[in-house]
């Protein structure tokens, strides 16, 4: 970081000579940004053509899935290029809004339906062994043995507790309804001196573990998706036969490598659009930026623009080539720039804002606020939506614990014995681990296959839980 970096953060952490330095402030994170999001919105506008182009091209229905989005990216990306200026800036940024809420939307049906796979692979798992000629039983002591050091070989207790919500979601799940209900109602509890942001990210993940969560829109796509969980739903787990078995196996198999597919495309063009969307959002502020570094992103992105619908010929790749090896690298350089001047923002939003709008930066730190949400790990984060930080109510708590636990229990009415234990199972491997100490994690482990009689059901688990501590 350069000595005028350090100034400007050590002065605004002061909170000294604020009218001179949040327009230097201003002008460098501009800056900053600018070049930071054209690098990496051609490395992954790349990596999206690469993807689709060596690895979708022949996988027609997960293209056709896709299609619409990314014409309608391609068309921004061109236009944003061309114009190189703030010119229908205002629409362009309406344009990234709804393409990321579209992407977001759909990515919200394929999470509901890759929790529903999810469910059902648990059920079909069981079934593996009744359809074999022969197999070997596994030694359960033994088994207790290498679990118990399995799950505590580690001494990070992060690493422990998610082996231990693996081992959960594994063994055969034999306890009464309500104790499970006991166990879910503790994990919400655990959210009574939080906030309410917080309780509705559990709650959701409850939801769609469960099999609780209807997204919107979920009627209108992924028909082929839908098809398949109708036909999951449809069959009697009771008296499956082997060549049932077999066809809901590959059709969970097709669905799963489908939804993988049609998820990582729209992970590289929601990341194409949050670089974009900084890119759009700094440039009439981006008085410093590197025109160099921004004239190689622009020409990097008018080639595979152009050539997005066809394989690149050898002497267009050859192009690429040259102007990617002169990027590369340089994207780390101005994340590190970033990341050094993102801390006085937090500063800024707190305790200056009068400040900043006295001395009319307002919008300009207005567009910094987005795009901090643009650049973090949450590459499908709801960038407008204003977190709760105000204290959980405890009539709140109530009233969404009594929710899902009345929703849960329909859903038990409902389902067959098979599928309300793989829902209990799915559910229990995502709370906070609810063990007091190492006995009774190992405890859990040895009256789950005790109380478990049929002998391929828990073989299956051991099976599968042994492949784990293997990897």
């Amino acid at each position: 970081m350069n000595k005028q970096f350090r100034k400007m953060i050590k002065e605004i952490n002061d909170g000294k000579n604020l009218e001179v330095i949040l327009p230097q402030y201003s002008n460098a994170m501009a800056g900053v940004l600018n070049d930071y999001s054209s690098l990496q919105l051609a490395l992954e506008y790349y990596g999206l053509k690469e993807y689709i182009e060596d690895e979708i091209s022949e996988n027609k229905d997960t293209y056709e899935e896709s299609k619409e989005v990314i014409c309608e990216l391609n068309e921004l990306v061109k236009t944003v290029v061309e114009e190189n200026s703030t010119v229908n800036r205002d629409e362009n940024i309406k344009k990234l809004d709804a393409m990321r809420n579209t992407i977001m939307q759909k990515m919200d049906v394929l999470t509901m339906y890759t929790d529903t796979l999810r469910i059902y692979e648990y059920v079909l798992n069981r079934f593996e062994l009744d359809f074999s000629e022969s197999y070997e039983e596994i030694d359960e002591a033994l088994f207790i043995e290498k679990l118990n050091y399995y799950l505590f070989a580690s001494k990070d207790n992060v690493v422990i507790n998610s082996r231990i919500q693996e081992m959960v979601g594994q063994l055969p799940v034999r306890m009464l309804k309500s104790k499970f209900f006991d166990y879910v109602k503790a994990s919400l509890d655990r959210y009574k001196d939080s906030d309410a942001t917080s309780l509705e990210t559990f709650e959701y993940m409850l939801r769609t573990n469960a099999m609780l969560y209807r997204p919107e829109k979920e009627a209108d796509q992924f028909l082929n998706l839908k098809s398949v969980k109708d036909e999951l739903e449809s069959q009697d787990y009771g008296n499956l036969d082997k060549e049932t078995y077999h066809k809901l196996c590959s059709l969970l198999i097709d669905s799963s490598v489908y939804i993988n597919q049609v998820s990582d495309i729209y992970l590289f063009a929601q990341k194409v659009i949050n670089n974009l969307y900084i890119y759009v959002l700094t440039m009439p502020y981006a008085v410093n930026s590197d025109e160099e570094i921004n004239e190689n992103c622009r020409t990097i992105l008018q080639l595979l623009n152009d050539n997005f619908d066809a394989r690149l010929t050898e002497k267009v790749n050859d192009q690429l080539m040259t102007l990617l090896d002169g990027i590369v690298g340089k994207q780390e350089a101005y994340y590190e720039k970033y990341i050094a001047l993102e801390g006085s923002l937090t500063d800024v939003r707190q305790n200056y804002m009068d400040i900043v709008e006295a001395i009319q930066l307002k919008p300009v730190f207005e567009c910094f606020f987005l795009c901090e949400k643009l650049t973090s790990n949450s590459v499908f984060i709801d960038i407008h939506q204003q977190n709760e930080t105000s204290s959980l109510t405890e009539e709140r708590l109530n009233t969404v614990t009594e929710a899902v636990i009345d929703e849960l229990t329909e859903k038990f009415k409902v389902s067959p014995q098979c599928i309300n234990r793989a829902i209990m199972a799915n559910v229990l491997s995502t709370m906070p681990v609810f063990f007091q100490n190492t006995n009774e994690v190992m405890d859990y482990a040895r009256t789950s296959l005790e109380q478990c009689k049929n002998v391929r059901e828990k073989t299956v688990a051991m099976r599968l839980l042994l492949n784990e501590m293997v990897e």
